[in-house]
């Protein structure tokens, strides 16, 4: 199974989009999911999550903390 990416979003620890790029129309609001599930709760250890039929992997930058 090949991976496509429908979507690019740089996002602040704080939850706010800094920039986005959708490369197709996402169904339902899946970052917004993320943003509350994961960067609000402060599960940013995980690296992998699942929503619907999407998957959304990040990395952590904190040089300019």
């Amino acid at each position: 199974m090949s991976a496509m990416l429908d979507c690019f979003t740089v996002l602040h620890k704080g939850g706010a989009v800094l920039w986005r790029k959708e490369m197709c129309k996402l169904q339902g609001e899946p970052i917004n999911d993320l943003i509350k599930t994961v960067l609000l709760e402060e599960r940013s250890a995980e690296t992998v999550y699942k929503k619907d039929q999407y998957q959304f992997k990040w990395a952590l930058v904190n040089e300019f903390d």
